[in-house]
């Protein structure tokens, strides 16, 4: 509702050598009435207070802004799943069981399961 700072262009994954304005972001502080809606775009760090009992509705978004650390953030965990069960390699269905317990991490579950 009430935006207390003018610059809303602030990005800190870019490269400060070539935006300095990124070097030291200044934040928004927005107080979000009743019936009002607050779009975050992607890649911007955000915190919410709650200054009464709220019901928040969200969505995170997976698109051409952030789809690299995503693929790359989903390898890394799949990895760490399979080291943590690397003495089970032998059972039947070992591939699988790492993807069920990587799923359940994200809370989905692939579709062969």
């Amino acid at each position: 509702h009430t935006n207390t700072n003018t610059n809303t262009n602030v990005n800190t994954d870019k490269d400060t050598d070539t935006l300095p304005c990124c070097a030291k972001p200044v934040p928004i502080r927005i107080l979000q009435e009743a019936g009002e809606v607050i779009f975050v775009p992607s890649g911007w760090h955000h915190q919410v207070r709650n200054l009464e009992d709220t019901i928040s509705i969200n969505h995170n978004w997976v698109n051409a802004f952030c789809i690299d650390r995503m693929w790359n953030h989903l390898r890394t965990e799949l990895k760490l799943v399979q080291k943590e069960i690397a003495d089970c390699r032998e059972m039947e269905e070992w591939d699988n069981q790492c993807q069920v317990t990587f799923g359940s991490s994200f809370l989905w579950m692939p579709s062969s399961v």
